[in-house]
């Protein structure tokens, strides 16, 4: 038999946490046809001697929504070794649609997700409207493969236009939204997920549409998923710690589908130890009541950046700063350089930073880094701390950072803070966090807040620092929890793992060469639109279903991504002791 491609020589660790071996892997027809010692006749042959071949990485949170209309890559995630992807989280997404909702939904993921809204205007032309409609369009177009949830702002605004931004569903009403998740589901739609976030403001500074939902409408939604092999959910809980209410509604939310629960986030040396625990604890208390669920955990260091911009976090505040963010950019400049609109603006930092606000540390000015900037004249300050800046100049802090931005239109990113430092003990606490099972790998953001935040690295980063610098975890247990875990949490089928029959979705990794590559601004979004990026270099193959996405860091070209479908692609996740009513 002649095999389409064969893998030879290479140490296979193949996902399950097992130690590697040394193995051949057969590739026919997207499958893996063989896995052993022998090397079968192949039409194509990559040696992989000195290399590690796993399975490619399952990401269970980006925001890929919109770039996947332009970019068939999902630029940079395969080239940091995802090879299935899932869109459509936060309760966000661009199906259901109509013009009407396209009007408020595309300025408004543009604002709670840090996408250029002149990338979206010009690269994405919404000629849909369901989400059958919407698979069908990128199905066959794309080089990983793709799976869509349902977002319950989609939904409520389909439903209810206006309204659902600042009105209770009424019964009809939400009768038509669950039709219309079961429409999406039927169409292979593989999850429902909504946001309870405080810091999810819309582009005219008011919260998100399932924000306004109440318990009710929340269970009555995720109630539907229970009817459909292959769901998951998803759920943004209030920012801060989660709080005895919070974690009940989380578990009720998780009963009434039952299904897995995933929700973001837990950043490794954020919090103190115990209230650490208290967020950790949220799991422990959804499995007392026969619930299955996790938050998402970064595995690198989560550098918490902010700019003026878009604000995220800024915009929660009152006073002033409620008023500004209602503004758009040019308004909200002219009104930055008042010293009045400056004096207000201190009075608000002081008392924000002094309080228990769960973003209040973008109120502590001075401890502001300049990171990016692109005005000449701010050249000079990248890489410096405001406050020594401001020391130098003979201003305030907060003078020095709205002059600095100013300059820049609002876009400067300040850096903030580090959680953890990027040292061994950091890499070790991170290494322990994921290894806790009531984590979940996740929370890239993939495609998300281009200006504060790259998370496609998280992989990349994990297994070079942490695992090959530091030691702090054995390889075959991040790729572990990089593949299999997050595949089998949400149910994906015959992926996430190098067996036989498994989708030949494939890494050759170069562990030596690994590395991720130093931060960049890059303006390559449609519209000149502005993102941070950093490129990957140690993955010598990255295929998709048995075909090279990646060959030595370049993309072929080919596009062997399939868009996985609810039931077909995807099986229900088994919760332990599941019950069957919320209590």
């Amino acid at each position: 038999m002649m095999l389409d491609l064969l893998i030879r020589n290479g140490t296979v660790i193949d996902g399950t946490g097992k130690a590697g071996t040394e193995a051949n892997i057969g590739i026919e027809n997207g499958r893996i046809a063989y896995l052993g010692p022998d090397q079968p006749e192949a039409e194509q042959v990559i040696d992989a001697a000195g290399r590690y071949v796993t399975p490619g990485f399952v990401d269970v949170h980006t925001h890929y929504d919109a770039q996947v209309m332009w970019d068939p890559n999902l630029d940079p995630h395969p080239r940091h070794g995802f090879t299935s992807i899932v869109l459509g989280n936060c309760g966000f997404g661009l199906a259901p649609i109509n013009s009407e909702t396209a009007a408020y939904l595309v300025p408004m993921l543009s604002k709670v997700e840090a996408i250029p809204l002149e990338t979206l205007r010009a690269g994405v032309d919404i000629d849909w409207s369901s989400m059958a409609e919407m698979l069908d369009r990128v199905e066959g177009h794309v080089a990983p493969n793709i799976a869509f949830g349902t977002g319950h702002s989609a939904l409520r605004t389909m439903v209810m236009g206006e309204r659902a931004l600042t009105d209770k569903a009424s019964p009809e009403e939400l009768a038509k939204m669950q039709a219309l998740l079961r429409e999406s589901l039927e169409a292979g739609s593989i999850s429902f997920s909504s946001s309870h976030a405080d810091t999810h403001r819309d582009h005219n500074g008011d919260p998100v549409p399932s924000l306004i939902a109440d318990r009710e409408e929340l269970l009555a939604l995720a109630s539907q998923v229970r009817n459909y092999e292959g769901t998951h959910l998803g759920f943004v809980s209030s920012v801060g710690i989660m709080t005895e209410e919070t974690k009940a509604l989380v578990a009720d939310f998780a009963l009434a589908g039952q299904r897995t629960v995933n929700w973001p986030l837990f950043v490794p040396g954020q919090l103190p130890d115990e209230l650490a625990e208290v967020q950790l604890s949220t799991a422990d208390y959804a499995r007392a009541r026969g619930a299955e669920v996790r938050v998402q955990c970064s595995s690198q260091p989560q550098d918490v950046r902010i700019n003026f911009k878009t604000g995220l976090g800024y915009d929660t505040y009152p006073g002033v700063f409620s008023e500004l963010y209602k503004l758009p950019v040019p308004a909200r400049i002219e009104r930055m350089k008042e010293t009045e609109t400056r004096q207000h603006m201190r009075v608000v930092l002081d008392e924000v930073a002094a309080s228990a606000n769960p973003v209040g540390i973008f109120a502590k000015l001075e401890l502001f880094t300049v990171d990016v900037a692109s005005h000449p004249d701010n050249a000079e300050f990248v890489g410096r701390k405001v406050v020594d800046i401001a020391e130098e100049l003979g201003c305030s802090v907060l003078d020095a950072c709205l002059d600095i931005a100013i300059r820049d239109e609002l876009t400067t990113t300040f850096l903030v803070a580090n959680f953890p430092e990027h040292t061994k003990e950091g890499w070790g606490l991170i290494a322990r966090s994921l290894a806790d099972d009531r984590t979940l790998w996740a929370a890239t953001d993939g495609g998300a807040h281009c200006d504060v935040l790259f998370g496609a690295s998280h992989a990349t980063s994990f297994l070079s620092n942490a695992v090959r610098d530091h030691g702090v975890m054995p390889l075959e247990q991040a790729i572990h929890l990089f593949s299999q875990v997050p595949a089998e949490y949400i149910g994906v089928r015959d992926r996430g793992v190098i067996r036989e029959g498994a989708h030949a979705d494939v890494l050759v990794i170069d562990l030596d060469r690994l590395q991720t590559c130093p931060l960049e601004v890059r303006s390559d979004l449609p519209g000149n639109g502005m993102r941070l990026y950093a490129d990957a270099r140690g993955y010598d193959y990255v295929l998709v279903n048995g075909v090279p996405v990646v060959d030595h860091d370049e993309y072929t070209g080919a596009q062997p991504g399939t868009v996985l479908r609810r039931g077909r692609d995807t099986y229900t996740a088994a919760i332990p002791a599941a019950r069957r009513e919320v209590a």
